[in-house]
């Protein structure tokens, strides 16, 4: 019962319509096109200033990319999966209403293996050298070319030039495979694309991808992200359509109507548009007036896959994270001592993940199998009694993973422009690609905050940039100090 009474005081805070009100003194209705946690934010948020709120998604469920699908008898989260520095994260109240718990991880517990070496674990100690170059030798110049080049370029141009400059001392990441496993992990799996389409000046603008959050603590949520999200929308003051997929959003009279593809139609005073960025690069839902295409073009959207596989049996150290060297670099979760199943989470990114995506689930499976077994040569049989594959650039209700800047774009002013209301100042777009903390669900529930406060009482500089010193409306500073990657 207590945990009834806290979510309700989390989800409903308000007792009349407040600045929601229209001029007759009745609430305005605002409708909110997306369920994943940007929408959910703005929902939240909608109904605390007293709004009359519906929200329409287009799957049978809420949380968008993050999704608990039971896998051999296991709670297994298929996308959003770690809360990174949790304890200033503003999804905590509600894990802690729920009664929800978590599991503590440390990307330092961490063991890596060259597949193709007849002796393949990597010594700690080489491991620490490799991270030590990057952070010390080759990082710094990179960031400094940040500052020092007039025109961007790839990141992988930039990294590969300042390791030819730095020859020996760059070290053993002058190292073509180690090179790439080191950018895998510090970059690519963090930014959802390969270096090479990552812009040099902006790929860590976000603070997630800087070492702010280093010392907060990172957990993974039990019995799961997907739960979480489907909790929320129950509690929800509003109505909740499922299995209504926008296809029109068009302003006339002074309201937005939206229209879905099963034939059904709304009327609203404003509306909160919290769809994957790419779909929006579609023309899956037609927009009058248009949204700024082109500054939704500056961004690309991420390819970043989950491969989860069940065993018979744990044949992997006790550690809380693997990493494969070669023949391609992968990182695995420990979901033995996440969530005590007998399983293990892959994650492959960019160009690696869409090859793998040409594969067979059966393929897919020999292939891990594959990597496992040559990672772990006196193991014995390795037996796969279940798995589940994720394939969110495909699936056409995300088209792609999270955010992140292509080389070349006007970053700062293409971010004002999608923070701009849209629909001739009726609506706002709310995700994490609008976020200051871009590629991270924190950053798409503060978003969904923002565009919530930007709607309804025109505090659209609550979705300005992190440049101009802006901060969501009602949140301290200290929460938004907190991030959570899209899948992390």
């Amino acid at each position: 019962m207590l945990h009834v009474v806290a979510v309700a005081a989390l989800l409903r805070g308000a007792v009349a319509c407040g600045s929601c009100c229209d001029d007759a003194g009745e609430p305005m209705s605002v409708g909110v096109v997306g369920a994943g946690f940007a929408g959910l934010g703005a929902a939240t948020r909608l109904a605390e200033l007293g709004c009359s709120v519906t929200v329409l998604e287009a799957r049978a469920r809420a949380g968008g990319r993050a999704e608990t699908k039971s896998v051999g008898g296991y709670d297994v989260d298929i996308g959003a999966q770690w809360l990174h520095g949790m304890r200033r994260h503003p999804l905590l109240p509600f894990i802690e209403a729920y009664g929800m718990t978590w599991t503590p991880t440390d990307y330092g517990d961490a063991v890596a293996y060259n597949a193709t070496s007849p002796t393949p674990r990597v010594p700690s100690s080489v491991l620490d050298a490799w991270g030590e170059s990057w952070e010390d030798e080759v990082y710094p110049q990179v960031a400094k070319m940040q500052d020092d080049t007039n025109e961007d370029e790839p990141l992988a141009t930039a990294v590969a030039s300042v390791v030819s400059r730095l020859g020996a001392a760059a070290g053993a990441l002058a190292r073509r495979a180690v090179l790439r496993f080191v950018l895998a992990n510090n970059v690519e799996l963090t930014s959802a694309a390969d270096a090479d389409d990552l812009s040099l000046w902006w790929w860590d603008s976000s603070p997630y991808l800087v070492d702010d959050v280093a010392t907060l603590e990172d957990a993974v949520v039990i019995p799961g992200y997907g739960v979480l999200a489907e909790r929320i929308a129950a509690d929800l003051d509003a109505e909740v359509v499922f299995d209504a997929p926008v296809s029109a959003a068009s302003v006339a009279d002074g309201q937005v109507a939206v229209a879905t593809t099963t034939g059904n139609s709304y009327v609203f005073d404003r509306v909160v548009v919290a769809l994957p960025l790419g779909v929006l690069q579609t023309d899956a839902v037609k927009f009058s007036p248009p949204l700024d295409d082109d500054a939704l073009a500056a961004r690309g959207a991420g390819v970043a896959e989950k491969y989860v596989l069940v065993f018979d049996r744990v044949f992997w150290p006790d550690d809380d994270f693997l990493y494969t060297v070669q023949p391609d670099p992968l990182e695995w979760l420990n979901l033995d001592r996440a969530i005590g199943a007998p399983s293990l989470a892959c994650f492959a990114v960019g160009s690696l993940a869409l090859r793998l995506a040409q594969l067979s689930d059966a393929e897919k499976t020999a292939y891990f199998v594959d990597t496992l077994r040559r990672m772990f040569p006196g193991v014995g049989s390795i037996d796969v009694v279940a798995s589940e594959y994720s394939d969110w650039h495909a699936d056409e209700r995300t088209l792609g993973g999270w955010s992140y800047v292509k080389p070349g774009a006007a970053y700062r002013s293409n971010d004002r422009r999608l923070k701009k209301p849209i629909l001739a100042g009726l609506g706002a777009l709310a995700g994490e690609y609008v976020a200051e903390m871009f590629g991270t669900t924190a950053g798409a529930w503060l978003s969904g905050v923002a565009a919530a406060e930007c709607v309804v009482e025109g505090l659209c500089s609550g979705l300005k940039p992190a440049s101009d010193g802006a901060a969501a409306p009602g949140l301290g500073a200290a929460v938004l100090l907190a991030v959570v990657a899209v899948w992390c």
